[in-house]
This record gives structure tokens, C-alpha cells and sequence, in this order.
């Protein structure tokens, strides 16, 4: 989607002359893709986590929090409805070359803009995420002070579409309003607070 606007935003005119408001937000992207790579993607979550070199009381810790599926899930594609395993995941945002990148090229008077879904893993865990990652911006990174102190609008979109039932697939359409309603629960005491609009 975000390609398909640049081609249409570099193809119109926004002189003083025309009054199109539509596309003129010019949106900068940090790499080609529009994506954050996340590093160690190609893992298992247990494998993230160095499951393997815990001891025996942090291995039980670890197990009464994740399930054994949650364990051996494969995070390529992301988190499949389980934002516990995504906010872990996700947390490595901050350190990573891409939020650098980020800080170093933003401005003064620049403005972010949050759309997330809410309904699985990647979006419900990634929002939070990423707004507390802007908001307590380290003063290590360029830029730090315009990030904390930026302008941040979000929307979050609720489930806005099903799966078929799928004994071998993590994603579970049933789960989706439960999920919808602990996120609004928790954005609601953990999130609003941070977010302009």
C-alpha cells in the first residue's frame, strides 16, 4: 500500500496553484520494503530466547509462561495471535540499526503515525512497543529529544477478516475478539497516555 501511494503522490502537483490535499503527505521509508527487520526471524521463539541454556528453574519459569507450542513456534511470519511472545520479540526494536536510522533522519516539526492491528500478535505487541520505544528514546540515538517530544497519532484496526477453520494452522479466528478486547483493555490504561491522538 505504501508503495502504491508514492507512485501516486510522485505523479500529482502540489504547487500553490491546485487545492488536492490527497497524497501530500510525502511518507519516507526507511528501507525499499517499508519493513523493520527483525533479527533472528528465522527462529524458533525458544531458540530467541536461548531456551536451552536456562537453568532448571527459569526453563519451569519460562514453561509456565509460554506452551510448549508457543516454544517451537517459528516466528517468520510473526507471532500468530500471541502478543506474549511478540512483545519479547519486538523489544530488540530499540537497539536495532532500523529504529537508528529512524531517529537519525527525523526532524523537527516531523509527526508519527501508528496504524496497527489489534486482533492477533505482530500488531497488538508491536504498537506498544514501538510507542514506548519512541517515547523513552534513548539519549544515546540522534534525534532523541524530537522523538520524545513528537507529535503520535494511531489507529487500531479490529478484526476485519476470518480464517477458516484449521487444524494445522497456529491462527484461530475464535480468538479474535478476546484478543481485541484485552488489547483496548490494556491500551486503554497503558497506551492512551502516550499518544496524541
Amino acid at each position: 500500500i505504501l508503495q502504491y501511494y508514492q507512485s501516486i503522490r510522485s505523479k500529482l502537483s502540489f504547487d500553490g496553484e491546485t487545492s488536492n490535499q490527497f497524497f501530500k503527505t510525502e511518507i519516507s521509508p526507511l528501507n525499499p520494503n517499508f519493513r523493520i527487520n527483525i533479527q533472528d526471524s528465522k527462529k524458533k521463539f525458544k531458540e530467541f530466547i536461548d531456551f536451552q541454556d536456562l537453568d532448571k528453574k527459569n526453563k519451569a519459569l519460562i514453561s509456565l509462561l509460554f506452551s510448549k507450542k508457543n516454544l517451537n513456534a517459528d516466528l517468520e511470519v510473526g507471532f500468530k495471535g500471541n502478543p506474549n511472545m511478540g512483545s519479547v520479540v519486538l523489544n530488540q526494536f530499540n537497539t536495532s540499526k532500523d529504529f537508528e536510522d529512524f531517529a537519525s533522519s527525523f526532524a523537527q516539526g516531523d509527526r508519527i503515525f501508528i496504524i496497527s492491528s489489534i486482533f492477533g500478535g505482530t500488531g497488538a505487541a508491536g504498537f506498544p512497543l514501538l510507542l514506548k520505544n519512541i517515547r523513552s528514546a534513548s539519549p544515546s540515538l540522534n534525534n532523541h529529544s524530537l522523538l520524545r517530544s513528537a507529535p503520535v497519532g494511531a489507529v487500531s484496526v479490529l478484526p476485519y477478516f476470518g480464517v477458516k477453520k484449521d487444524v494445522e494452522s497456529d491462527i484461530e479466528k475464535s480468538t479474535f475478539i478476546s484478543k481485541t478486547k484485552a488489547a483496548l483493555r490494556y491500551y486503554e490504561y497503558g497506551v492512551n497516555d502516550s499518544v496524541d491522538s
